[in-house]
């Protein structure tokens, strides 16, 4: 990852979350804009990813471009934020339960600690019992435009369209409209991707 200095890098930062994911003008009504609507997620105006690659704590690269086969969900978290320890759990659940479901969803926790608080991550995973992919921000290349405006944040990609909303704040990811959107979601990731 390119370092900048920190004027430019926040610079940066506010310059790409106030024009390139700025939430987009107008509402198109198809049944997944509803969906979303309905479960809070904001559309972005925005459909090009920034490409990012993570190495996960257990040492799996996940890159973008290269995981367009699957609807990804990205979530960014910390360890000191209380919604963020209360979310993970039940991104963990969505996870299992859509890969039960033969649903293409990939899910990936980005921890954006620094510092010291990075040595809480690995045993706070552990003592959630967590298995889906965490990575760390402050180890890998992806843009701080991802969590600038706080978090939980949650960007939901779908494959061969970008983004498909943000999430800010937690969700009820098991139930109502935001399950119905993943479900209808990972089911046209499957359909893209030419897998039954």
């Amino acid at each position: 990852m390119t370092w900048y200095s920190p004027a430019i890098r926040i610079a940066l930062s506010v310059l790409c979350v106030l024009v390139a994911v700025h939430p987009a003008p107008g509402k198109n009504h198809s049944e997944v804009s509803k969906l979303a609507e309905k479960a809070g997620v904001e559309p972005l105006r925005i459909k090009d990813i920034p490409a990012f690659r993570l190495i996960t704590l257990e040492g799996d690269t996940i890159q973008y471009p290269g995981i367009e086969q699957r609807l990804l969900l990205l979530h960014f978290w910390a360890t000191w934020c209380m919604p963020c320890r209360k979310e993970m759990p039940e991104l963990d659940r969505l996870a299992a339960r859509a890969k039960a479901q033969g649903l293409s969803l990939l899910v990936v926790g980005v921890s954006i600690d620094e510092g010291e608080k990075i040595k809480q991550v690995v045993p706070l995973v552990r003592e959630m019992n967590l298995h889906f992919p965490i990575a760390l921000a402050s180890e890998n290349d992806i843009s701080e435009a991802f969590w600038t405006w706080g978090i939980p944040v949650t960007y939901i990609i779908q494959p061969g369209a970008g983004f498909a909303g943000r999430l800010r704040g937690t969700g009820r990811w098991l139930e109502g409209p935001l399950w119905q959107l993943v479900q209808k979601l990972a089911a046209g990731a499957r359909r893209s991707s030419g897998k039954p």
